[in-house]
């Protein structure tokens, strides 16, 4: 009876963003919320960019036909109105990153005022404090990520499955439904997504995907070990963690980034998913290989809370030593490319 219910909602909201895609992309193009082609975007026409709206309203959909509410969910949903508030606006007129970011905080104070809250530390200002760094950190570094067709829904369905799958091994039943109501539309959108993209989410979208997702993440019982607590969470948003990382670490080391503002508002070609095509993939082989790795680090998220605490530890220093290397061996990259364009002029 219960399987049922989850699979209605999640039949809801992937036929709800099926038909509100479309028509959030002829809004688009009659108010004009297009992007535009530039000289480091892909894309070679203007492209509506109200998918996140439209992923938006399929998920709210989704969720409320599950009647089964309770105060995070409600504090989530809000959050999620504000971040999709601001962030249409931000595709209309491009917003300052200060403004941008004033309002994801407010989101934030809303969903920790409904509970939404780590509960690894001793002290509630610690744990407050790294459940706002963590739902900020994790919102833009899905943003950062939309840089290819698919690959920001793609991962973020992935994120969605995992957290379904361990929210119902554990029995909480409230998060089951959150998560497969955001990965039916998630998957709505990624019909008219997946290259060749006819549709756009914008920072809307991809603000709002992160923001749910690192709520979902944060508030979940993944485990009474508060390593295994914070190890699932990390393996699951890994992409996404490691991608930010790396182009914070090197953009810091460039000196192309000295401030919190110019992280938020810094545009380039240097994430993971450039770097893989300038290894010589394509667009598509890139997201599937990103889609990949992302798959594999949540199927192994999923396996801890059965493998324990020596498993737990295992993976995280697997998954640090993992990121060294990628950062060292991505830099390589850019610095032979580097090299060859000199060489060549």
């Amino acid at each position: 009876m219960i399987v049922s219910q989850y699979i209605r909602v999640a039949i809801i909201s992937l036929i709800a963003s099926l038909f509100l895609v479309p028509l959030c992309m002829r809004l688009a193009f009659k108010f004009d919320i297009l992007d535009h082609p530039k000289s480091r975007k892909i894309h070679k026409q203007p492209m509506p960019k109200l998918g996140g709206m439209a992923m938006y309203m399929a998920f709210v959909i989704g969720t409320l036909s599950s009647f089964d509410y309770n105060t995070q969910l409600r504090g989530i949903l809000i959050g999620a109105s504000i971040i999709m508030f601001i962030g249409v606006i931000d595709d209309m007129r491009h917003l300052r990153a200060s403004l941008r970011l004033f309002f994801q905080l407010v989101a934030c104070i809303v969903v920790v005022a409904h509970g939404v809250v780590i509960k690894v530390f001793p002290w509630d200002a610690a744990n407050v404090f790294f459940t706002v760094a963590g739902i900020v950190g994790i919102t833009n570094a899905l943003n950062f990520l939309d840089n290819m067709d698919g690959l920001a829904g793609g991962i973020a369905a992935i994120c969605c499955f995992g957290i379904a799958a361990i929210a119902y091994k554990t029995g909480q039943r409230w998060l089951v439904f959150l998560s497969i109501s955001l990965l039916g539309s998630t998957l709505g959108f990624l019909r008219y997504n997946f290259n060749p993209a006819k549709v756009f989410m914008g920072d809307s979208g991809s603000t709002f995907l992160g923001f749910v997702i690192s709520s979902m993440a944060i508030m979940a019982s993944w485990s009474e070990s508060k390593l295994i607590a914070v190890t699932i969470p990390v393996l699951m948003l890994g992409v996404m963690i490691f991608d930010t990382s790396m182009i914070t670490v090197l953009r810091i080391a460039e000196g192309k980034v000295r401030t919190f503002r110019q992280w938020l508002e810094h545009a380039d070609t240097d994430h993971l998913s450039h770097r893989l095509t300038h290894m010589g993939l394509s667009q598509r082989e890139t997201v599937m290989f990103i889609y990949i790795i992302n798959f594999v680090l949540v199927c192994i998220a999923i396996s801890i809370p059965k493998d324990g605490i020596k498993s737990a530890i295992l993976v995280s220093s697997g998954f640090i030593l993992f990121f060294i290397w990628g950062i060292w061996k991505l830099h390589q990259v850019k610095m032979r490319q580097h090299h060859m364009a000199k060489q060549r002029k």
